[in-house]
């Protein structure tokens, strides 16, 4: 079965508006769109969750996904229109945007709170998400000291 979205024809900035009214209508006091050659490639936002305001940033690896439609190409799964950069932008907005829509779902039936379903992505540490400091704590492993 080919990678989730990878029909899709909707437009990367519209996806992005999308996630961003849907991120408001749960909460977000505040969002902030990361380009990288004139494409999004991340979203940041505030929210509020046990009173205090959290801060996250949503990253869109549209590589990551190009990478899989190559491959599902390769071995036949999906059409070659279906393997450009740019359709891999598409998909990956898609892919994050329903990602987005279920975690809100599992906070709105109270399955789950916002700081829980999002904590990966929390910035913790500057501009560093909580995944990207324990990454690299995991990778450097623990001192001589310790």
């Amino acid at each position: 079965m080919p990678i989730l979205n990878y029909t899709t024809s909707i437009d990367p900035h519209r996806t992005v508006g999308e996630i961003q009214r849907l991120l408001a209508t749960k909460g977000a006091t505040g969002i902030l769109t990361e380009y990288a050659g004139g494409e999004p490639s991340s979203l940041a936002f505030q929210i509020s969750s046990g009173g205090q305001q959290l801060r996250y940033r949503l990253p869109c690896r549209a590589k990551a996904v190009h990478a899989i439609l190559l491959r599902e190409y390769r071995a036949g799964k999906v059409e070659r229109r279906f393997t450009s950069e740019q359709h891999a932008m598409k998909v990956a907005w898609r892919i994050v945007k329903d990602w987005i829509e279920a975690q809100l779902a599992l906070v709105e039936s109270g399955l789950a709170d916002t700081a829980e379903v999002f904590m990966p992505y929390q910035l913790v540490e500057g501009d560093q998400t909580m995944y990207e400091v324990m990454q690299q704590r995991l990778l450097v492993g623990p001192t001589d000291a310790d």
